[in-house]
């Protein structure tokens, strides 16, 4: 078979236009790939709906290669679109289980005072909810809110060193736990025996004050007075007999 027998490349049908959208598609895959995985680190579901938009990236730029169908044009741009749903899904879940970390901290250590520990504890809070203002924007764009996946990547990266900051700190946050609770459990101890030792107060003055009304001069019990016994009336005289 001549050369000019043979099947023209899947690639020959591409102007340079589509040339350069190859391009750009290779680029955002690659990053949407990598970032998928970064996250997967972080958390492992959090990949399933980033690897499911790279797959019908995948579909298209098949579609994009062959003959016939839509122009290459466009099915490379929606092969770009889903790269870019692809780290916006990713950077959306990780955002949304480190903002998940985030509270459980606050509420694992409500009891105490974590800034003694985490000096920049409000700025982290600050930045979650800085987070979760940016999660709430782009959801409100619909269908075009993928094109804030820039920024929802750089937020979670953010994010993420604020929670192994979290997570290494609550090894000394847990000895605060035990400690304040040390200290509860004392606390409890000597306000009972404090209360025990006022009750035992309270009760041996009260029979100090009342055991001489109970006992006479001498000592001995006092004896109530005997009652009152009223003589026996005198007999009648007997009478004379003649």
């Amino acid at each position: 078979m001549s050369a000019s027998q043979r099947p023209a490349s899947s690639t020959a049908r591409l102007n340079k236009a589509a040339s350069d959208l190859l391009a750009a598609l290779r680029e955002e895959y690659d990053l949407a790939d990598g970032f998928a995985k970064e996250v997967q680190s972080f958390v492992d579901e959090a990949g399933i709906p980033a690897i499911n938009e790279l797959r019908y990236a995948g579909y298209h730029l098949l579609y994009a290669l062959s003959d016939g169908g839509e122009p290459p044009d466009s099915q490379l741009r929606k092969a770009i679109n889903h790269c870019r749903r692809a780290s916006y899904e990713a950077a959306e879940a990780g955002l949304l289980t480190a903002l998940d970390r985030v509270k459980l901290f606050q509420d694992d250590y409500r009891t105490i005072v974590i800034s003694e520990v985490l000096p920049n504890w409000t700025e982290i809070l600050t930045q979650a909810e800085a987070c979760k203002a940016v999660l709430v924007q782009s959801r409100q764009k619909g269908e075009k809110r993928h094109e804030d996946y820039s920024l929802l990547m750089s937020k979670f990266r953010e994010l993420v060193q604020h929670c192994s900051i979290l997570a290494s700190s609550r090894d000394e946050l847990n000895k605060k736990i035990v400690q304040a609770r040390r200290h509860g459990r004392q606390f409890v101890v000597t306000i009972t025996i404090a209360c025990v030792t006022l009750l035992a107060t309270v009760t041996f003055g009260l029979w100090a004050l009342l055991e001489p009304r109970m006992t006479q001069p001498d000592g001995e019990p006092a004896m109530s007075a005997p009652a009152q016994i009223s003589p026996d009336p005198a007999p009648a005289p007997t009478p004379a007999t003649e």
